[in-house]
Formats: structure tokens, sequence, C-alpha cells
């Protein structure tokens, strides 16, 4: 993309036929087809791109030579400046010299603005603000964050434009022309298809530029937040992982010179990978920044594909082997290990002299049993298999026309209807309210700071969806229930009747099956009201299926589909989150990821299912439409899964009034400070008081219309902008993102404990390094999931607070990371601080000797999170050799039996082996 700005001082005049501006604004565009969709645009937000053009041409004119010849610049013989979008290769180099160019220098700008507010620095940290080096830097920053912004308004301008002309079944180019052409030279026929496309454009903008008014929308450039992300959630469990080094060296034998080696050493290790992990992704996420932002599935895959780069890379600098060894590669590996013969005889020999004395000395009856886990890779099958059979045994209850209207169905259903609706709706939400007095001035506080058409907007939205009693507004949906569906379909039929409308009973479950259709397929339009469109969509379905219709049928046939939606339809009022609702999901959000994670491998097998049968499936959806014949066969199979996963609801958009919600929400407390100073000043001058109390309080009023001016721009632009600015939840994505990170993780390591046993074996105990490697991935698997369990819980809670900026995401993942750390090693019986050795198997031993509750909970929580007590993690000739260990028998206090305790005993020349 190329946008021209023209230099007001070079005479030479610019050929105007080949350019158009933004409303008054200096901004032009070359290019014909970016020409017309601009035009477009302008109609709705003539404003947004006035600001942006009115910015462009203030940085092109700066006394700055860097601005001026920055490599994404050039200038042309007549004064036009050519500002080019950035390629993957610039990105890549900017992001490799962030942390030693930018990142300081954004540091050194945030903390002088700042400064500026503190009166005895605020002249030196403005002289300092103003420098060329900073101020350069902020506006080659703003420069690309407006280029940005105008790149997103073409696409998102011209998608919209697609989506309207391909309704219509005309091009995109010819709804272009069209717009762009006077009225009078339009037939009526035209003139009522622009005004129909002007509709829908206005609508489609209004929701997109309201964007970044919705708490919950990552504020945010992906690209940055995920490293930062990694540095947090990688820092912050090193001292923990470097305290559980300590302990386990302490328990093999070391000496505390020993066991802080290890532990400085497991520190250095995490600082250093984390680092590199993050760098990576800044490097690589940054180099697809727009990809990264606009794609749900873009950053999990990418950042798998970091992890899985570092996993080989380290390997291989390691000389370790990667994947999974064959019995031919692992004899050679063994070769490689440079042990000598004689030293692998002497461990051979002791280990069969400590076998021999086990015997001896431990007589059968005195052994201690070995826990057995109820977790194994075997249960870990069947349990999926289970969890699988029993989802979709409850899919075909819920979907199949056989069961679903059964009264246990239905009573489960109105079961857990009750509970949302009376226990946690309640609690969690409340009617969305605002008082007529707070609404007007807000739209006066939007027209006062250049929102006009933003405030144009919102007064639509409230004009048709609002309802006002008592001073106070309320905003409305309408919906249709399964049973309201059914009473429209039937009603349209007994209705037709009336008429003398006809049809017989294949025309009838036709005609029946075209209105459900429709109103499956336009749901949000059945929300907004717009039941002539939903009626519209039946008519063509209907025509589609071969029933002849003459044009009064038509018509006669719309006006009573479009009764029996507003007879049937139910409007409720649009709820918003109550304080308490944080508090709230702190209890329902892990038992919602519990029931979540049950239903993943029904979900998978769901989607595999999907996939063989896509074709099928997507000739069914045009079947139903009435443009495509299904082969009795394909029909067949449409109805099988029909019968387990229930029929398949068109996608809901986010409808108007949420977004008017939103935006009202946050416009009321943004405005604020602007009304309560406008009130002052103007309550002031009423009262007459005295001209410096007057100057103080306009000072202030400008102050606060400055910032309400800058915030509303801000947030309009930025919800324009496809290329800086995340386009999904980013609390999704988090745990999207750590998911496919840990799985590739999880893979390389359980390719390890196959391989390390491989090895020790020169390839010969195969069955057994299976056995390792199932065990590697129940651990690995119930660790993710208490990690997932708590990225969810604290994102989904606190979501508001994690998409609202960098510092936001801080604040929740910060008490994430160190909660889970805590409660992984706490649930299990691990130590959290550094302890001695006789700390250590004091802990353990009552760990070990926990009863009831505790005790079963403890033993649960192991098996959960796959991890073992550090005495666990002894080798086994730690374990067992009885130099190591002094035996003591220890009678229990409540049964009075004896049992064996081996306490360790540090030793000097016992080598740390953990």
């Amino acid at each position: 993309m190329i946008i021209n700005i023209p230099d007001k001082r070079i005479s030479q005049p610019v050929d105007n036929k080949a350019h158009v501006s933004f409303k008054g604004a200096n901004t032009i565009i070359t290019a014909a087809r970016d020409k017309n969709i601009i035009g477009v645009f302008t109609k709705h937000y003539g404003n947004i791109g006035e600001n942006i053009g009115e910015t462009l041409y203030n940085l092109k004119s700066s006394e700055f030579k860097i601005v001026r010849e920055s490599s994404r610049f050039s200038t042309s013989g007549n004064g036009v400046l050519s500002i080019k979008d950035k390629n993957i290769g610039r990105s890549l180099i900017e992001n490799i010299l962030f942390p030693v160019i930018s990142l300081p220098l954004h540091a050194a700008n945030f903390l002088l603005k700042k400064a500026q507010n503190v009166p005895f620095l605020q002249n030196a940290a403005k002289n300092l603000y103003n420098r060329p080096l900073l101020r350069v830097h902020r506006e080659l920053g703003e420069l690309d964050t407006k280029t940005d912004i105008l790149k997103g308004i073409l696409d998102k301008t011209e998608k919209t434009i697609t989506d309207f002309s391909k309704e219509k079944g005309i091009t995109p180019e010819k709804l272009l022309e069209l717009l762009n052409k006077p009225e009078k030279d339009l037939t009526q026929n035209e003139i009522a298809l622009v005004k129909e496309a002007n509709n829908y454009i206005r609508e489609s903008l209004y929701k997109l530029s309201n964007k970044f008014f919705d708490k919950n929308t990552g504020n945010l450039n992906l690209a940055h937040e995920r490293p930062a992300n990694r540095i947090i959630t990688g820092l912050l469990p090193a001292p923990f992982l470097a305290n559980d080094a300590y302990n386990l060296s302490v328990l093999c034998g070391d000496s505390k010179e020993e066991s802080e080696k290890e532990a400085n050493k497991r520190m250095k290790q995490e600082i250093l990978r984390i680092g590199i992990t993050a760098y990576l992704q800044l490097l690589v996420f940054g180099a697809f920044t727009k990809q990264v932002n606009n794609s749900a599935w873009f950053a999990p895959v990418l950042s798998a594909g970091i992890v899985f780069f570092s996993e080989i890379y380290a390997r291989y600098k390691l000389g370790n082997p990667v994947f999974f060894l064959s019995s031919e590669e692992a004899l050679k590996y063994n070769k490689e290990q440079n042990q000598d013969e004689n030293s692998r005889t002497k461990d051979s020999e002791e280990e069969k002299q400590i076998q021999s004395q086990q015997s001896v000395s431990e007589p059968e009856t005195d052994k201690k049993e070995k826990r057995k886990a109820l977790m194994n890779f075997d249960t870990f099958k069947k349990g999926v298999l289970v969890l699988t059979g029993t989802f979709f045994t409850l899919s075909f209850l819920k979907n199949s026309s056989y069961t679903k209207n059964s009264a246990i169905v239905q009573g489960f259903n109105n079961l857990g209807k009750y509970i949302k609706k009376k226990i946690y709706e309640p609690l969690a939400y409340k009617d969305f309210e605002i008082s007529t007095e707070q609404y007007k001035n807000v739209m006066k506080s939007l027209e006062d700071v250049g929102g006009k058409e933003l405030k144009e907007g919102h007064e639509f939205i409230q004009s048709k969806y609002a309802r006002e009693e008592n001073g106070v507004i309320k905003i409305f949906k309408s919906s249709l229930s399964d049973d309201g569906i059914e009473n429209v379909s039937h009603s349209v039929l007994k209705q037709m009747k009336f008429i003398n409308m006809t049809f017989n009973k294949d025309e009838a479950n036709i005609i029946k099956n075209a209105i459900k259709t429709a109103v499956r397929l336009k749901n949000s339009n059945i929300a907004e009201k717009k039941y002539d469109q939903t009626a519209k969509q039946a008519i063509d379905i209907i025509k589609k299926k071969n029933i002849t219709l003459n044009a009064e049928q038509e018509k006669e046939i719309q006006s009573i589909i479009i009764k029996e939606i507003k007879n049937n339809a139910k409007e409720t009022p649009l709820k918003v989150a109550t304080k308490l609702k944080p508090f709230v999901d702190i209890v329902t959000e892990p038992f919602k990821f519990v029931f979540s994670a049950a239903r993943l491998p029904f979900k998978l097998t769901k989607a595999g299912i999907n996939l063989i049968f896509g074709k099928i499936e997507k000739k069914a959806a045009k079947a139903e439409l009435g443009e495509e014949n299904l082969k009795n066969w394909e029909l067949k199979i449409h109805r099988i899964l029909t019968e387990i996963f229930g029929e398949k609801q068109g996608k809901s958009d986010k409808i108007n009034q949420v977004v008017f919600v939103n935006a009202m929400e946050q416009l009321e407390k943004k405005t604020l400070p602007y009304r309560k100073a406008e009130k002052a000043l103007n309550d002031a001058i009423k009262e007459k008081k005295n001209d410096e109390e007057i100057k103080k309080l306009r000072e202030i009023t400008d102050k606060a219309k400055k910032e309400l001016t800058e915030y509303v721009n801000t947030s309009v632009e930025k919800s324009f902008n496809s290329v800086t600015q995340s386009s999904n939840k980013n609390t999704d994505l988090a745990l999207m993102t750590k998911l496919a990170s840990s799985t590739v993780t999880s893979a390389f390591l359980v390719a390890d404990n196959y391989n390390m046993v491989m090895i020790k074996s020169k390839g010969k105990n195969k069955e057994e390094a299976k056995e390792k490697a199932n065990e590697r991935i129940i651990q690995r698997g119930s660790g993710l999931f208490s990690q997932a369990m708590f990225i969810n819980w604290f994102n989904q809670t606190f979501k508001s607070t994690y998409n609202s900026s960098l510092l936001g995401m801080a604040k929740v993942a910060v008490p994430n990371t160190l909660t889970t750390e805590y409660f992984m090693r706490a649930s299990i019986g691990m130590p959290i601080r550094r302890k001695t050795l006789n700390e250590i198997n004091e802990m353990d031993r009552e760990n070990e000797n926990r009863k009831g509750f505790a005790g079963k909970y403890f033993e649960f929580m192991r098996l959960l999170t796959g991890k073992k007590p550090l005495k666990d993690r002894l080798p086994k000739e730690k374990q067992n050799n009885n130099e190591n260990f002094d035996v003591k028998i220890v009678k229990n206090n409540q049964n009075h039996s004896k049992r064996k305790m081996y306490v360790v005993k540090p030793k000097n020349n016992v080598n740390s082996v953990c």
C-alpha cells in the first residue's frame, strides 16, 4: 500500500484526477480501488480519516531528516511522500534490535512523560522528552501506527463491501462504483440498493469502530504480549526450581556448598532458557505481527514451532538424541559414552552386592510396598475411551429425535437452566441500565470532542433497541427458543390456510424446514429484530426447493413469517457483569475447566468425524438451502450425525446491542471527568465567580476535554488497526499457546525417557523403554492439566484486567504463576523453601502418615500432577544402598505397628547424581 501526502510548500500542481483525499485532510490515495473504498468509509467516518491525514502530514513535515528519509518513506520529484508497508524482513530486523534500541527509548519516553507531572522535574523532563532522539522515535512509532490503521480501514471496509455484494449477487467492483456515484446518475433500483448497502456498511463499521470500547477486548499487540508473558511465567518459577534442585541435592547426600552449586546452576539454566525463548518469540512473532494478531491459530502454531526448534537445537548442541532411537542407534550412543568396561563391570558387581545385602537384611514381610500409581498409560487409555463414550451417549440423548423430548432429558436441561438463571446469573450479572440524563451527557461529550459519527451510531442503536422508563434506559434483544421456532413454522402454515394458500404434505414440510433453517442461520438477525431479512431468507429457500410462488404469494408468506416471529420472539434486557462476578468465577471456573477437559476426547473425536464427513456435511448445508441434492447414502450419514450431534447453528456475530452496551459502560466512566469539569465551569460562570477561579476551571476543563478526545480517537483508530492490535481474546490465546508449546516439549521429554532406557540397555530393553515413555506421558499430561486449570482460572476470572494492557497482563500472570508454583508443590508435600536433610525427612514422614481426607488428598494430588515426593526421586541405588541410609524401626502411635524408615546419611564421598 502506498499513501501519498502532497507537500503544501511545493508549488508544483498535483494531478487531482489521480487522487482523492479524506474529507478536508492532506492524505491522498492513488490506487483507484483504494480511492473508492476510502470514499465509502469517509461517508460514515470522515473524522477518523481527517485525524489520520493531519497526523501523517505533520509527521512528514518534520524538520528531522530521519523521518523524511526513513527506509519506509520516499519522496518523489513533485513533493509527494510515499509511505510503504513493512515487509517481514524489515519487521524481523527491527525486533532483533528492539532490546538494545527501541526498548530503552520506549522506557525513556514513558518515564519522562510521567516526570512532567512532577513540579520540580517538569522543565527538565520536558526538555529531554523533546530532544531529537526521543522525538524521532515517537514520531516513527506514531507514523507506523497511523499507517497500520489506514491499512486496516481499507481492508475492513473492503471486506464489508465484499460481504454485502456477495449477499446481493453482484461484484464488489460494481457495488463500489454505485456507492461512489452521485444519486442523480443512479436508477431507482440502484438507489434502493445503494441505500440498503449504506445501512449495512454503517452498521458494520459501527461494530468495528467500537471494538476497543469493550473492556474484554485485547488492548495488546500479541507480538509483545507473548514474550512479556513468557518472561513473567518463566522467571518467577526459576527460584522455585532452584530450591527443588537444592533440596534434591541435599537429599542425595551432598553438602550444603554442593547443593548451593546445584541450585545456582538450575537458576542460571532457567534464566538463559527463558531469555532465549522470549527473544525468539519477539523476533518471530514480530516478523509475523499481522498474522499473529488476526488469526486465532497462528500464535499457538508459531509458538509450538519455536519450541520445536529450540528443543531440537538444544539436544543437537549437547550431542543428545532428538527423536526415538532404534536398537542399533541406541547401541551406537551407548558406545560413544565414555564408560570403560571395568567401570561398567564394577557398577554391575556393586549392584549385585547391594541386592544381595537387601535379600539378607530385609525379610520379605518387612519390605515397604511400592507405591502403585492409579494413573498409568493403560488406565489413561481406558479413561479416554470411557469419557468419549459417555459424552457421545449424552450428546445422543440430548440431540436425538427419539430422546430429546423425553421427561428425563428435559428434566436435566431444565435443572441446568434453573441453576444458571436462578443462582449463577443473579450473582454474576445485572440488567444494563443508564439514566437518560447520563446518556444525553455522554452523547454531548462525544460531539464536543469530535466524535460526531460515533454519537450518531449510538443514537441509532438506542432509538431502535432501547426502552425508557422512569428516566432509565434499558437495551433489549429478541430471541426464539426451540419451541418458539416450532410455533412459528406451525402458525405460518395455519395462517396460509386462511388465505386459501394450500400445499401438500411434502410441500408443507419443506416450508416448515425452510423457516427453521432461516431462523437458525440468521439468529443474530432475530436478536436485532431484523425479521424481514429472516423472512426473505425463508422465501429464497422455499423457491430453491422447487415450490413455485408468484410475487403476491411471496409477499403474503413473507408478511406472515414476520408477524409470527414477532408474536413468538421474547425480548430480554441485555446484562452486564456485576462487581461480584470475579469472585463467583473464582468458584465456578475450575469446575467449568474440569468439565471442558473431560469433554476434550469427545470434542477431538467429533472433530475427526466431521473432518472425515466434512464434504457430506457441507453438501448437506447447501441442501438445506436448496442449492444441492444429497444422494440417499449421503442423506443417511447426515441424519445419523444429526441424531448424535444435533443440527448445526449459524454463526452468531456480536449484535449491535452488545456493542452499544459495552461502549456505554466505558464511555460513561471515561466522559465523567470532562462532564464534571464542564459543569463546575458553567456553574462558576453562572455564579459570576472571580476571573482567576474561572480561568483555573477552564484549564481543568480543557485538559479533561483533550484527554477525552485522545481516548475516543485512539479507541476508534485502534479498532481498525488489524496489524499491531489483537483481534482475538488474549486470555484464550494465552491458554492455547501454553498448551501448544507444552505439548511439543512433552513429546521431546517422553522421547528422552525412552532413549535413556534404550541407551543404558544397549537397545535391548525396548519394553521397559516404552513403559518409561508411557509413565512420562501421564506425568506430563496430568501436570499440564493442572497448569492449564490455573491459567484458565485466573485469566477467565480477571479477563478484563488481563486484556487491558501489558501491565494488566502482568497483574494477572504474576499471582497466577506464584499460586501455581506454590500449590503444585504444597499439594504433594514438596518443600517450598530450602530445607535441611532432617527437615526434608521429617516433612516426608508426616506426609506419609497423614490419615483421612488430608492423606487421600495428598495421594490424589501426586497422581493428578504426576510429581513425586523428593524422597521418591532418588536413584534406585541410593534408595536401596544401606551404606547411604540408616535403617530405623519406627513405632506408629496410633496402631502400635512397626514400620521400617530410611534416613539418609550425608557423606562427603557420595557424589550427587540427582
